[in-house]
C-alpha cells in the first residue's frame, strides 16, 4: 500500500493523534487486502481480530489474530472496518 493509498484509506482519521503512525505502518510492508462478503461479515470479521487494543486482546482473546499476533495498539496485524461501507 503506497502512503497516497494509506492516507486515502484512513482520511477519516486524518485529525486523530494516531493518525500519522496508523500511515506509516500501514505502507511501512507488503498487505494482504481483502473483500469480505457474507451475511454479518464486519460483525464476523471483528470477533476473528478480537480487540483493538493488543493487551486486551492478549489477555481477554488469546486466540484471535491480534491475541496471537498483534505487536501494539497499532501495530496489531489486522485492519477492519467499522461499518459495511468503510
Amino acid at each position: 500500500m503506497s502512503r497516497e493509498e494509506a492516507e486515502l484509506f484512513y482520511k477519516e482519521h486524518r485529525d486523530k493523534f494516531f493518525y500519522n503512525r496508523l500511515v506509516t505502518f500501514m505502507c511501512s510492508g507488503p498487505s494482504d487486502i481483502h473483500i469480505l462478503t457474507a451475511h454479518d461479515a464486519v460483525a464476523k470479521w471483528r470477533q476473528l481480530m478480537g480487540p483493538t487494543k493488543v493487551y486486551q486482546a492478549q489477555y481477554n482473546a488469546p486466540d484471535t489474530i491480534r491475541g496471537m499476533f498483534g505487536l501494539s495498539d497499532t501495530r496489531n496485524a489486522t485492519h477492519g472496518s467499522g461499518n459495511k461501507t468503510s
